[in-house]
């Protein structure tokens, strides 16, 4: 795949199938989606841009976003559907569309607008079915705000403030239902505080701080429950270390040195 593409999205489906969705070709915004069987991963770059799907004889591609968008997130609902919720518009700026993708029916429709304009936040499918929307950039500046999107109902519900606004952080799904948020940008500066919201109580709670402020990290659930915070790293720093969350006590430790090289902006799957 061309480098150049940035801030896109791929997600796994349901059906057994990837999809890369929206992003930036040098300075052009796309509109497209392209779905990608997960034992091929080959692309070809056509003259317009796109990338298409092929397993060396054919060649596939999904139909357009309503809206062209970077920087946006995008969701597997429990259904097999994706959520797609806001990003940066063709103006640059935070939008608040939103739109849902059918892979059965290779459609997209857009769907209510989120409360907020907002680009590189999270968005978190809660046990409930529905998805929890937290931080990234707005209109109005770095954002604390949360909210919850109901895919049955189509509405969206205010989820409180987060005790920092918070950009290019992590969410983290715990086994209790709770979200964890890790790290992330504030204004100029990166983040070391880490919050919980509890879907039940509808409430924002301090989790204790990492030991350095950081963005472009992951934080992966581990099959025992807790939560491996590794790579990161604040302006050119960036980390070797790792931590490990224990949400039954809400405490920390310290890993030192877990990866060979300091890295940020790495990808994990699942």
């Amino acid at each position: 795949m061309d480098n150049k593409k940035t801030r896109r999205y791929l997600v796994w489906f349901l059906i057994g199938v990837f999809i890369i969705v929206g992003g930036v070709l040098g300075n052009a915004l796309l509109g497209n989606g392209e779905p990608m069987p997960d034992q091929t991963l080959k692309y070809t770059q056509t003259s317009n841009g796109n990338i298409e799907k092929t397993d060396g004889v054919n060649k596939e591609s999904t139909r357009n976003l309503v809206y062209a968008r970077s920087s946006h997130t995008a969701t597997t609902l429990t259904d097999g559907r994706l959520l797609v919720v806001g990003g940066l518009g063709s103006d640059r700026k935070p939008m608040s569309k939103v739109e849902i993708y059918d892979p059965k029916t290779d459609t997209w429709t857009a769907t209510v607008d989120c409360r907020s304009p907002r680009a590189d936040h999270t968005a978190t499918l809660l046990k409930t079915g529905n998805v929890l929307v937290v931080g990234g950039t707005s209109d109005v500046g770095v954002a604390s705000t949360a909210e919850i999107f109901d895919p049955k109902s189509q509405t969206w519900e205010y989820a409180g403030r987060m005790y920092f606004a918070r950009q290019t952080h992590r969410a983290t799904l715990l086994n209790d239902g709770r979200v964890l948020i890790t790290g992330g940008k504030g204004v100029n500066k990166g983040i070391d505080a880490v919050e919980l919201y509890n879907p039940v109580t509808k409430a924002w709670t301090r989790a204790g701080s990492l030991n350095f402020p950081k963005y472009g990290h992951t934080a992966s659930l581990l099959p025992d429950g807790n939560v491996l915070v590794a790579g990161g790293g604040e302006g050119f720093v960036r980390q070797v270390h790792g931590e490990i969350f224990y949400p039954e006590s809400s405490t920390w430790r310290s890993l030192t040195s877990i990866m060979d090289i300091g890295r940020g902006g790495q990808q994990r799957h699942p």
